[in-house]
């Protein structure tokens, strides 16, 4: 059973500590190691007296090193039509788990960012990055509850309708993984959230139309982000 310590100085808090961590994983065994990195994470956020600045600190070099695991622990799930349904599930539960526990832990970070909590001032310019990691979390966490046709906990929308970050919905036609007609249920939960939908593509739009993608990139950064951290900052 995980136990979570109560201090501040606990390893997973301490991004150099957690740069260690990652750098002894046995990366042979992605699935292991992914899971791993979950349980990292998750004591990280359920730790309530560490700075700011070092927990997304913290939380960038766990999901860097998560974000290449979870990659070779998606190609094995798309061999699920030849694994064991065990090996499946958990497949599955490794990958969905850590983006749901990012998005949660990134939320986390943008509430204690609003509430001036120690470590402000010196994340005050990475606070649009945290509003991003939050979004980019909860679009993975839903793919994943989607490519099993489960439903999206109302968490994750309550989460996303808190984001105030400008936020793009890029979708392709021709989308056979998740259906096109998801982008409007996007849209209704995410108020901010512009709508680009591109024809003639399926799932890879980065890859399939990588210019008219970066276009729309491009006119989300030039929308701006939310201005100045909170008064009292410390």
């Amino acid at each position: 059973m995980l136990r979570i310590a109560k201090r501040a100085d606990h390893r997973p808090a301490d991004p150099r500590e957690a740069r260690k961590l990652v750098s002894e994983l046995r990366t042979e065994d992605p699935l292991r190691s992914l899971e791993q990195v979950v349980e990292w994470i998750e004591s990280l956020t359920a730790l309530p007296e560490v700075r700011l600045d070092k927990r997304f600190e913290a939380l960038g070099v766990f999901e860097e090193t998560a974000t290449l695991l979870e990659r070779r622990v998606a190609r094995d799930y798309g061999r699920s039509g030849r694994l064991p349904a065990v090996r499946e599930q958990r497949l599955w539960n490794a990958a969905y788990r850590l983006w749901r526990q990012l998005a949660i832990a990134y939320q986390l970070c943008m509430m204690e960012y609003d509430a001036g909590v120690s470590g402000v001032a010196s994340a005050q310019l990475r606070a649009p990055v945290m509003g991003c990691h939050a979004m980019r979390a909860l679009r993975k966490e839903m793919k994943w509850v989607m490519l099993r046709h489960g439903r999206v906990e109302g968490r994750a929308w309550q989460e996303a309708a808190r984001i105030e970050q400008p936020a793009l919905l890029l979708w392709c036609r021709e989308d056979k993984v998740i259906d096109p007609s998801a982008m409007a249920l996007y849209a209704a939960r995410i108020p901010h959230a512009s709508q680009v939908m591109l024809e003639g593509c399926g799932h890879m739009s980065l890859m399939e139309r990588p210019g008219e993608s970066a276009e729309a990139v491009a006119l989300l950064i030039e929308r701006g982000a939310p201005a100045g951290p909170p008064q009292g900052v410390r």
